[in-house]
């Protein structure tokens, strides 16, 4: 069997991640696997890239040439947005790779257009990393209670402080026209993800199956926690709370405000003068001020590889994920299997990973209170031990790469007819 799977990077952005380690456990259990992509950062020979100097700069470029269109949308916090219209001629070259499946994953910024993935002839799964194959433009509503993805988009619908040009209503009925009647197979990552995708109207009538993102369990697991705090030059004695993300406080989808917030309900129940704070992921150095100004704050350079990203979550006694909006989190699975409990609001696919009060803690969403009473609630466990095992025996049962390399060849199968 051979599958080809598509996605705008190999290793750029957390939906990248999560296709290129499917990807590598295919490759792994011994599934003829090769992966697409505009942007390639590995240098792994069954990662295709685009070669020349010229072609690269078309290919990164595409994005940028309809940001004049997108705004003839007008609306406060209409937030990341793709209309993917732009013909790119990637359908051709899918065509003539000769594959059994052609696995769809995060093939936005002007990848290929929304035409052409009807035009493309081998049988389609697409791992959905976030709301866009069945909203408008949005790649998350921005309010969860919005219901146009699921009534169909119209004039009647629109939310009232949008103006111009209606952009979601065009893409949506513009993928309805290529989509409707396409037999793609729909997987998520989360059981919230997968409950959007099967009360959209686009994608309703779908097949659709969960299953996890995976990790490769003998790289990604916990290191001695001095060992990692070496690394880092981070205090040996504090206790640490670590935060992070791919633009971790410039994103308002990642909450970095709701956990400015939560620390300042968290001095009163924890050792200030024995707690710190550390961020990775940021674009920018960030000092201590407002809420955070209780804590030491530590800024850790953006991490590329998963060695260096693995021991700085080691080096953590609790991670938190304050965000607004989440599939499954790259993150929150990363750091339960370097076997550091997990503090996250109880939203999108967070549930999937955190156990309350087993191996972390849920918090009502968007309840900063809460949130920082689950920070408390780890920091001061009397059985830190116990939670730590707990993270780590969560990801070995449900999120195994081998596993979920397998799951996949059993909905290849399935899809096939096979």
């Amino acid at each position: 069997m051979k599958v080809v799977h598509v996605n705008v990077s190999d290793s750029m952005g957390g939906a990248s991640k999560a296709a290129y380690r499917i990807h590598r456990g295919l490759l792994h259990i011994g599934i003829d696997s090769q992966m697409v992509v505009n942007e390639k950062l590995t240098v792994d020979p069954t990662v295709v890239g685009p070669k020349g100097i010229f072609s690269k700069g078309i290919r990164m470029t595409r994005g940028h040439w309809v940001m004049p269109l997108q705004r003839l949308q007008h609306g406060k916090n209409l937030g990341y947005r793709s209309l993917n219209i732009v013909p790119t001629g990637l359908h051709h070259t899918l065509n003539q790779m000769d594959t059994d499946i052609v696995h769809l994953h995060w093939v936005n910024g002007e990848m290929i257009s929304i035409s052409e993935i009807a035009r493309i002839n081998a049988p389609l799964v697409w791992t959905l990393h976030d709301m866009w194959p069945f909203c408008g433009t949005e790649h998350y509503v921005k309010d969860p209670a919005s219901n146009r993805y699921i009534e169909g988009y119209s004039s009647n619908n629109r939310p009232k402080e949008e103006t111009g040009w209606d952009w979601d209503q065009w893409i949506y009925k513009r993928k309805q026209r290529y989509w409707q009647s396409l037999p793609i197979h729909v997987i998520s990552p989360s059981h919230w993800l997968k409950s959007c995708a099967q009360s959209s109207r686009l994608f309703s009538e779908k097949f659709h199956q969960v299953i996890h993102n995976g990790l490769d369990l003998k790289y990604h697991k916990s290191i001695q926690k001095s060992v990692a705090r070496d690394m880092f030059n981070l205090p040996q004695h504090s206790q640490l709370i670590l935060f992070g993300a791919v633009s971790s406080t410039a994103d308002h989808r990642k909450g970095y405000d709701l956990l400015q917030k939560a620390l300042g309900h968290l001095k009163t129940w924890v050792d200030v003068s024995n707690t710190a704070l550390v961020i990775f992921g940021a674009e920018k150095v960030h000092k201590c001020e407002g809420d955070t100004a209780h804590f030491p704050l530590f800024n850790i350079v953006p991490l590329r590889d998963d060695v260096s990203i693995n021991a700085l979550y080691s080096a953590a006694d609790v991670f938190v994920a304050p965000s607004r909006q989440e599939n499954l989190a790259n993150t929150v699975l990363e750091a339960l299997a370097a076997a550091t409990p997990c503090v996250a609001f109880d939203i999108g696919g967070m549930g999937d990973l955190i156990k309350h009060q087993t191996n972390g803690y849920l918090a009502k969403p968007m309840d900063t209170m809460d949130l920082a009473q689950g920070v408390a609630w780890v920091l001061n466990s009397s059985t830190p031990n116990a939670l730590s095992l707990a993270a780590r025996q969560c990801v070995e049962e449900k999120f195994d790469l081998n596993k979920i390399a397998r799951q996949y060849l059993q909905q290849y199968y399935a899809v096939l007819g096979g």
